[in-house]
């Protein structure tokens, strides 16, 4: 008998939803990183 933890169970369970908030989080992340750079451009004297 092979045990699985509970992550591994909730993984394979919303493989999807999973891949889906990952792709999420990094969208998110990369457009914090591009608003934050163009908002050090812009800083005012």
């Amino acid at each position: 008998m092979v045990f699985r933890s509970a992550l591994d169970w909730i993984l394979d369970q919303h493989k999807e939803k999973v891949v889906d908030l990952i792709a999420r989080v990094t969208r998110v992340s990369v457009e914090t990183i591009a608003i934050t750079t163009a908002m050090h451009k812009l800083k005012r004297d």
